[in-house]
């Protein structure tokens, strides 16, 4: 079979349990691309990983509107796979900033309207730095050892251009890579919109 391709879990709605929320019953599909976001409540970054991963990662910072709308024009694309950051609940208390994040994640599920994977913060640091108690340079340095280094303007890397949050959306971009391309990553439920 194709290497890309592998059996990956489905959420199911919620009223259907009869196979444990979409747990056990797998489907067989294929994604060439992850288009991996790391929300933020005004601006987004995002990153375009393909299998084989292209010379340069091809990253940027959009604002949420303008991703809304690029999203739309995408979602025909069925070899193409979104995955998201998702918010996890830590205990701490939380502002405005976080509640307009939840807002823009759904906003970009809806606009893409095709399969998307959640992927938890937690879940990126565990996989690229083996533990939960990691840091975004962590996650950097991880995500350098995997793909490349950036280089220099005149031999730019694999990773050239990528600041800020784009090195943590490029993070979730090998999660979601390792758990349908790979064999060892952690288990990610391809939901339905």
């Amino acid at each position: 079979t194709d290497q890309r391709e592998r059996r990956v879990f489905v959420a199911k709605p919620r009223a259907d349990t009869s196979h444990g929320g979409g747990r056990g019953r797998g489907v067989s599909v294929s994604f060439d691309t992850i288009l991996a976001l790391d929300p933020g409540p005004t601006e987004t970054a995002l990153v375009i990983l393909g299998n084989p991963p292209e010379e340069r990662i091809p990253a940027r910072f959009l604002p949420n509107e303008t991703l809304r709308e690029y999203l739309r024009g995408l979602h025909q694309r069925e070899d193409w796979l979104l995955a998201v950051e998702w918010l996890e609940c830590q205990g701490a208390v939380v502002g405005a900033e976080t509640f307009f994040t939840a807002m823009w994640i759904g906003r970009f599920v809806e606009a893409w309207g095709a399969p998307y994977v959640l992927v938890p913060r937690r879940a990126v640091k565990l996989y690229l730095c083996a533990s939960t108690r990691a840091k975004d340079p962590h996650v950097r340095a991880a995500v350098i050892q995997r793909l490349g280094e950036p280089g220099t303007a005149k031999k730019p890397g694999p990773t050239r251009g990528l600041t800020g949050h784009m090195w943590q959306a490029a993070g979730v971009a090998l999660v979601t890579a390792a758990s349908i391309w790979g064999k060892d990553g952690p288990a990610l439920a391809v939901r339905e919109p």
